[in-house]
């Protein structure tokens, strides 16, 4: 008996050097907590949540979940136009000009006026007048368009009447162009433009008659109406007559009267003018200033005499003309 408690005694005083523990069976020993050991009382802890042996330094697995990585393009606000619009700028008259019409495959223009216009002083009035020269042209400028030009000239023709203003001092055969049977022919023309040069005559009148300004000027309007009123409603251009020469009277009354009536019943009847008058200055001016002995007159020259055209002042009235018709068209 004493032997058996020895042998107890002995194991007890062992356990802490071989590091033995003494579990309860069927308990593990991470189920002991503290108390007395093998004692009823001992009360088993809960399970750690680690699921881990004490000591152990395995690591916690942990499951990292890949981060979707969607680029969602950065939105872009296109910064606002400051810029201003630019509007066309309206035209001088605060207008918008209109459209130009279409030019039609046939034209006829009608070329009225006196002697200058007749063809007095060209070699060959058929062919080297200023409206047989316009409808050559014309042509050439618009080899796709037809042209019909008419020469409605009557010599020594005036636009004032002579039965309101004495100018027979000036020829026995002066006339009224609106009396002459070219002007009747020109009514019946049917045509889309009407040229009107006259007034080189008229300017004879000037000094002789203290009223011949209004007469010329009045006389003037009822002839741009009287063609207005056709079936074809042409357009009607005012032409301004060539320079002269021949005496300073007469050159004071063209500059001074007749031109100023021209553009004042073109102004106020809305015609188009062609300047006839700045074409030919220069070339009246230098034969004005020269010796009658050096003066070039001839009908192939500028001037055939004082008042009238030669060939090549023809040709520049032409050309100065079909510009301005057809300035007028696209």
């Amino acid at each position: 008996m004493k032997r058996v408690i020895s042998f107890f005694l002995l194991g007890i005083m062992l356990v802490p050097f071989c590091g033995c523990s003494v579990a309860t069976p069927g308990n593990d020993i991470n189920d002991i907590t503290e108390g007395t050991a093998g004692s009823d009382s001992a009360v088993p802890s809960a399970p750690s949540e680690s699921n881990t042996d004490v000591g152990s330094s395995a690591p916690a697995e942990t499951t990292v979940a890949p981060v979707e990585t969607t680029s969602v393009p950065a939105e872009t606000t296109a910064a606002p136009d400051t810029t201003e619009a630019v509007t066309e700028a309206p035209t001088t008259d605060g207008e918008e000009k209109a459209e130009l019409p279409e030019l039609p495959a046939l034209l006829r223009i009608a070329c009225v006026g006196d002697s200058i216009t007749y063809g007095v002083g060209a070699s060959n009035r058929t062919k080297t007048a200023y409206p047989a020269m316009l409808q050559t042209k014309l042509k050439e400028k618009r080899p796709d368009k037809n042209f019909v030009v008419l020469n409605y000239g009557r010599s020594r023709a005036y636009a004032i009447n002579n039965a309101e203003v004495d100018y027979k001092y000036a020829s026995a055969q002066s006339i009224a162009y609106t009396a002459s049977p070219e002007y009747n022919s020109s009514l019946r023309s049917k045509p889309n433009i009407v040229l009107i040069m006259l007034g080189a005559n008229d300017a004879y009148t000037v000094a002789q008659n203290k009223d011949a300004a209004k007469k010329y000027t009045e006389a003037l309007e009822k002839l741009v109406n009287t063609y207005r009123g056709l079936e074809t409603s042409p357009e009607v251009y005012l032409l301004l007559c060539t320079d002269r020469f021949d005496t300073a009277q007469r050159i004071k009354d063209l500059k001074n009267v007749i031109l100023p009536a021209i553009e004042q019943v073109a102004k106020k009847l809305e015609c188009p003018v062609i300047d006839m008058f700045t074409l030919s200055t220069e070339h009246a001016t230098a034969l004005w200033n020269a010796k009658a002995a050096d003066r070039d007159l001839s009908s192939t020259s500028y001037y055939s005499d004082s008042v009238h055209p030669g060939d090549k002042l023809y040709e520049l009235m032409a050309e100065e003309a079909a510009n301005r018709i057809l300035k007028a068209y696209k």
